[in-house]
């Protein structure tokens, strides 16, 4: 099992688990990441503008070019990176490039293109939602963690005896499944959920 060493949890550490972010209209996300992927990439890493196929920036200069783009799509992927940390979108791009955070990224692609504010693209709902600054509280629940849960531990690969077994010895205590999982990967369930369409249930 991959067991957190560094829990011991106060109630105000427990309050963590509700997480505020701001309602983003998903307008501006989809807006972001349909600037030009080939271009923004380009420009940011230097590269030749022959052809797809760069030298990948994160992993260092390839004998053969492995980060692919893909105008037809306006995507990217690198072939020598882990598949989890490759970026495929103008956004996941800047985040890696520079280490920051998806809505961070987000915002400077903003910046960078001079982005007009997007107040008058989205419903008029929406921009009630915009000016009043409301803010969704994003919560984790049993059945967000479960699936992380048992990527976390060696348990029974019979997804029905796995799920049994979490039922019995947890209870469907969040905290405690937690613990295993560990505080990094609660903070990217919670960060996933929260980039969720907010028309989404």
């Amino acid at each position: 099992m991959n067991l957190s060493d560094d829990f011991d949890w106060t109630p105000e550490e427990v309050a963590k688990y509700q997480i505020v972010y701001p309602t983003i209209p998903q307008a501006r996300w989809d807006r972001a990441r349909d600037v030009d992927c080939r271009d923004l990439i380009l420009e940011l890493t230097g590269a030749s503008n022959r052809g797809n196929k760069i030298s990948c920036p994160f992993h260092g200069r390839d004998r053969r070019p492995s980060f692919q783009l893909y105008p037809n799509t306006n995507s990217c992927w690198c072939f020598g990176c882990d598949p989890k940390e490759s970026p495929t979108d103008p956004i996941s791009f800047v985040a890696k490039f520079y280490e920051i955070n998806k809505l961070e990224a987000m915002k400077w692609i903003e910046n960078h293109y001079s982005l007009p504010e997007i107040e008058d693209e989205i419903e008029e709902e929406e921009k009630e939602e915009e000016e009043k600054e409301e803010e969704e509280t994003i919560r984790i629940e049993y059945k967000d963690i479960k699936e992380a849960f048992l990527d976390a531990t060696d348990g029974p690969k019979d997804y029905e005896t796995a799920i049994y077994l979490i039922n019995i010895f947890f209870n469907k205590d969040i905290l405690a499944m937690a613990q295993v999982i560990g505080k990094e990967e609660i903070q990217e369930i919670l960060k996933a959920k929260a980039r969720k369409p907010t028309s989404q249930p």
